[in-house]
Parts: C-alpha cells; structure tokens; sequence
C-alpha cells in the first residue's frame, strides 16, 4: 500500500522538535497510524496523504505553532516602573 514511502530518497515531510512531545496531533490525525507516539514518520507505512503536512503548515493547527504565538505575545508585553 505503501509503494510511495518504499522508493524514497529521503525524509521530506516537514516535522518540529515539538512533534511527538508535547504535541500529538498528526500522529492522532493519521489514518493509517504512520507516525509513532515519538513523532517520527514510518515512510515503509506512509502514503504520503500530506495530512500532517497540512496540519504543522497550518498557523491554527499546528499546535506547537499556536504555542510558540502566544509565547511571543507574553514577551511583547511592556513593564512600568512604578518605582521611580
């Protein structure tokens, strides 16, 4: 079933450090469970669906992307001197 995955070259799909731990999402979305708990791509499983590619592409997805947002934002923030 896996043909795609069989006859590659290399690991193309695009993946974050976050995949895996804490983020789960794509292994969850895949329906051919291709992804293990770790994060990592089995491409002698994978069909190349491009399911967890859209997903880490997408801003409202991605999880870690959605994280790493709101970090920023925290870090915007300005501070006062009430002090002086």
């Amino acid at each position: 079933m896996a043909v795609l995955g069989r006859f590659r070259l290399f690991s193309w799909l695009t993946r974050r450090k976050e995949c895996g731990s804490p983020c789960r999402l794509c292994e969850k979305s895949c329906g051919i469970h291709a992804i293990a708990k770790s994060g990592e791509i089995d491409y002698n499983e994978c069909i190349q669906c491009m399911e967890c590619a859209v997903i880490i592409s997408d801003k409202n997805r991605c999880v870690a992307e959605r994280y790493g947002k709101r970090n920023r934002s925290v870090s915007k923030i300005k501070t006062v001197d009430v002090m002086g």
